[in-house]
C-alpha cells in the first residue's frame, strides 16, 4: 500500500522528505490551501492521496473518529507518546488496531507510515490541519464569535449578514459561537485568518496601558 504513494514534497519541503517518506500522491491533485510546518505536510500528503483514490468523505469521517479516541482515551494517547515502543512495533499495533475497525486503506497506511516515521504524537495536529483542507476544499469559511453571554437570534442573524462581505463567491459560512464572562461584554471574532478584539476586556487592558504610561 505505502510503496505506490509517490514524492510530491516541494523544493522548500524537501529537508522534510525523509520523513514523510512515500506517504504522498499524483501531483496533479489540486490543494485548495497551501500548509506549512511538519503537521502541515502530512495533512496535504494525506489529502492528495485520498484525494486521488476518491476517498476524501471517509478520510475525514476516520481523522475526526480518531482524532475524537485520542482526546478521550488517555491509554490510547499515551501509547501514541510512549518513546519507548519502537517504530516497527507501534507500526505494527496501530495498522492492526485501525485493522480492526471500518477504516480506509489510505488512513489506516497514513497512521503506519506516521509510526514509522515517529510522527504519532503529531496525529491531532495533523488531523485539525487536514479538517482546515477540507474545509477549504468545500468552499467553508469558519468563523467563531465569543461573547460574554449568549446572542440572540437577531444578533446572530445581524453578524451573519455582517460577515458575508467576507466571502469570496462559491463560499460558505460555518459560524460557530462560544460563551466566555471573562471578555466582559463586547465580542472577539475569528474569521478565516482574520482577527477582531471588540470586548470591553480588551478596551480596559487598553485604557489601563494608557494610563500606566502616563504616570
Amino acid at each position: 500500500m505505502l510503496a505506490r504513494f509517490s514524492r510530491t514534497i516541494s523544493v522548500s519541503q524537501r529537508a522534510l522528505a525523509p520523513h514523510v517518506r512515500a506517504f504522498s500522491a499524483a501531483k496533479e491533485v489540486t490543494v485548495p490551501l497551501k500548509l506549512y510546518g511538519v503537521e502541515g505536510t502530512y495533512a496535504t500528503a494525506l489529502f492528495r492521496s485520498a484525494s486521488a483514490d476518491g476517498t476524501l468523505a471517509a478520510v475525514e469521517k476516520d481523522m475526526k473518529n480518531i482524532c475524537g479516541h485520542i482526546a478521550t482515551d488517555s491509554s490510547f494517547d499515551t501509547f501514541l507518546r510512549n518513546p519507548t515502543i519502537s517504530r516497527a512495533a507501534k507500526k505494527a499495533d496501530i495498522e492492526a488496531i485501525l485493522g480492526k475497525g471500518k477504516f480506509s486503506k489510505t488512513t489506516v497506511a497514513f497512521f503506519g507510515t506516521l509510526a514509522e516515521n515517529g510522527r504519532l504524537p503529531l496525529a491531532t495536529k495533523m488531523g485539525s490541519k487536514f479538517n482546515d483542507l477540507m474545509q477549504a476544499n468545500r468552499g467553508e469559511v469558519q468563523a467563531v464569535v465569543t461573547s460574554a453571554e449568549d446572542l440572540s437570534a437577531a444578533q446572530l442573524k445581524t453578524l451573519k449578514k455582517s460577515f458575508a462581505g467576507f466571502l469570496q463567491k462559491g463560499e460558505t459560512l460555518i459560524l460557530e459561537t462560544r460563551v466566555d464572562p471573562s471578555i466582559l461584554g463586547g465580542l472577539t471574532v475569528q474569521i478565516g485568518d482574520r482577527f477582531m478584539d471588540l470586548s470591553i476586556q480588551s478596551k480596559i487592558q487598553k485604557m489601563h496601558g494608557v494610563l500606566s504610561s502616563s504616570v
